[in-house]
Formats: C-alpha cells, structure tokens, sequence
C-alpha cells in the first residue's frame, strides 16, 4: 500500500475526565513516532464514554508497528488502563482527498 494509512479504533473507556488526560498524553508521545501524520481524538455526543481516534501514518506497516509498541509499552500502559472494550480497530486508505471544512 502507498500513501498514507488511516488507523480508526473505536473504543470505550469508564472515567471521562482521566481517559481524556490519558490520551492527550499517549497523543504527545505518538506524535514523536516516525512517520507519523495526525491524530484526530473524537468522542461520543450521544454517549460520553465512546472514543474514536483516528490517527494517520505514512503507511501500514508504520501503524502495525506503532500499535505494537502503543500496546505493550510501558509508557502507554496508564493510556491502556482507561480503555474499558475495544469494539473496532482497523487500518484503511482513501482514493479521494479529503473534504475541507
């Protein structure tokens, strides 16, 4: 795969107001990983507990490799506490650029 790969997960976590401190800090240190494009954290209107992230990366194999260490590294353990079930998780390309709002 070429260009950039969309990472989303769909995930739900107990207690908003650390899960949000949590994710803002996994953001800070993923944002120092290579190859890294943006994470864009969403969060549930109808319910406050629903998390989608979708973060970008150069390519599939960028993303595997970040998500391994996201899922195993101690620094990213605090972030992994917060998360109560993970419903979806995936990796995706687009063949359109994307809408400006």
């Amino acid at each position: 795969m070429t260009g950039p790969c969309f990472e989303v997960v769909v995930y739900e976590v107990a207690e908003t107001a650390a899960a949000d401190v949590e994710r803002q800090l996994a953001r800070e240190r993923i944002m120092a990983f290579p190859r890294f494009i943006s994470w864009t954290p969403l969060s549930g209107i109808e319910d406050a507990r629903t998390r989608v992230d979708l973060v970008v990366w150069s390519c599939l194999e960028v993303a595997v490799a970040a998500g391994k260490k996201v899922g195993t590294a101690a620094e990213f353990a605090a972030f992994r506490n917060t998360i109560n079930h993970v419903a979806a998780m995936g990796h995706y390309t687009s063949t359109a650029a994307p809408l400006q709002l």
